[in-house]
């Protein structure tokens, strides 16, 4: 059953193998996964950086709706005011990027102001270079004068 550790077992014999050498599957699976890893990490780059895009969309719609809740509540703003207020909100924002416009508009006999954002985002998948995703938000803001 076991041997003694002093014993000299035999040499092993090498088994003749009947396959020739182009039905060897000896290091497949190795091939297989250095053909399919690039694909691997491309999509796993591409959903984090689409994430990173969608989270700046969504920075940028929280802003807004901060913005017009800061007119809803207090109208006396004008355009050049509103659009400082988004900026400001979007400080981490390259600002020579950041295209912020409001304007007044009416609908109906109401008075609205118009605001929108645009901002240029830029990803980086690997083995597809740069690419820019062009992220928009706007909203219209009815301003509500106050009667005492």
């Amino acid at each position: 059953m076991f041997r003694s550790a002093d014993a000299k077992s035999p040499p092993p014999v090498p088994k003749r193998r009947s396959k020739t050498l182009l039905a060897d599957d000896c290091g497949a699976v190795a091939i297989e996964f250095s053909l399919v890893i690039g694909l691997i990490v491309m999509v796993v780059a591409g959903t984090l950086q689409l994430g990173m895009a969608l989270m700046a969309r969504n920075e940028m719609s929280y802003a807004l709706s901060r913005v017009a809740r800061m007119i809803i509540l207090d109208g006396s703003q004008t355009p050049a005011q509103v659009s400082a207020l988004v900026t400001d909100r979007l400080s981490d924002y390259d600002p020579s990027l950041l295209s912020v416009s409001a304007a007044e508009a009416t609908v109906a006999g109401t008075k609205f102001v118009q605001v929108s954002v645009a901002y240029p985002f830029e990803t980086a998948i690997p083995f597809q270079g740069l690419a820019t995703l062009n992220l928009t938000a706007e909203t219209m803001v009815p301003i509500v004068s106050s009667t005492k």
